[in-house]
């Protein structure tokens, strides 16, 4: 198949409450969006937007649409796994150019039975888009060209999915940090995952239906609160490209391949495996998403900057 000590007991101590609060109970922004860390911190210097994902052991029920908090809220132990076979992950390796000798084993690999339920890493899956996924921990990304971050949809536990919107250029011109916090021993995987662009006739199957296929990266944003300090890590590659494994020689996804190729992320006369970089929003892929398989952390923040110019 074709083809991630200075501390802030304000921040903190209001994410916690939340994160146990009843459903009325609604954070202002002015409560969550206070600098945590400053520059010296892990941080290139005061954050252009600050994002909380806090994880919650019940659903909420309220109405959280056109809610910008800056929090997002999710399952504290829930989502697909995002899985990776061990075939990919050692191809995948291979054609960075790592040796055989240095390679390391699959980080992404699921059991049986979270395979069943998985969504695959680095090449597509049938699903029926986004319309056809459990939409549980996953945060539904919109581009804009206002230059704007915002939550349009804080509630992530429940079937609809959350909803964030960035600006369309989110990839050439801002970073994003992310940091665990709350108690020690939680842990969450973040993978951005797209479904395939329908257009053409070509995307539509011999029997007249149109599979459209989730595609998920092969690489994750893997956060985990250990004891001690808190750790500041850059995931920007991680959260804004989307990599794949592209079969050119496998005839599934001939629009998609064609698009790859055009934009220059594959090269359409050499049939083997390659690898696809694609830049989050770009065209060959649509519905954009953030797939938060939640492992016990209670709350995750991400700051982005606008990249110097």
């Amino acid at each position: 198949m074709n083809l991630k000590k200075l501390a802030l007991p304000l921040v903190l101590l209001t994410a916690v409450s939340l994160a146990a609060c009843q459903e009325e109970a609604i954070a202002p922004v002015a409560d969550v969006d206070q600098p945590a860390f400053g520059v010296g911190n892990g941080y290139p210097g005061p954050a252009d937007y600050l994002l909380n994902i806090i994880g919650v052991p019940k659903d909420k029920t309220a109405d959280m649409d056109d809610n910008n908090g800056h929090r997002i809220f999710v399952r504290l132990y829930g989502g697909q796994p995002v899985c990776v076979t061990d075939e990919d992950w050692a191809a995948y390796q291979d054609l960075l150019g790592i040796p055989v000798e240095d390679q390391t084993a699959n980080p992404y690999a699921c059991t049986a039975e979270e395979w069943e339920n998985a969504l695959y890493g680095g090449r597509g899956k049938v699903t029926g888009g986004w319309d056809g996924l459990d939409k549980v921990n996953k945060i539904l990304l919109t581009p804009n060209t206002t230059d704007t971050f915002g939550v349009l949809d804080a509630n992530a536990t429940d079937r609809d999915g959350a909803e964030f919107t960035m600006p369309d250029d989110v990839y050439s011109e801002y970073t994003v940090f992310a940091r665990a916090l709350g108690k020690p021993g939680g842990s969450a995987a973040m993978t951005l995952c797209a479904n395939e662009t329908i257009e053409t006739a070509d995307d539509i199957d011999l029997d007249g239906t149109v599979d459209i296929e989730t595609w998920c990266s092969i690489n994750q944003a893997v956060l985990t609160r250990d004891k001690g300090r808190p750790v500041t890590e850059d995931v920007t590659t991680t959260l804004f490209t989307l990599t794949v494994l592209v079969d050119v020689d496998d005839v599934k996804d001939v629009a998609l391949t064609a698009c790859l190729a055009e934009a220059g992320f594959i090269d359409i006369a050499n049939t083997a495996l390659q690898v696809a970089n694609v830049p989050i929003f770009h065209a060959c892929f649509e519905d954009y998403f953030w797939n938060y398989d939640n492992n016990g952390l209670k709350l995750l923040q991400l700051r982005f900057f606008r990249t110097p110019s």
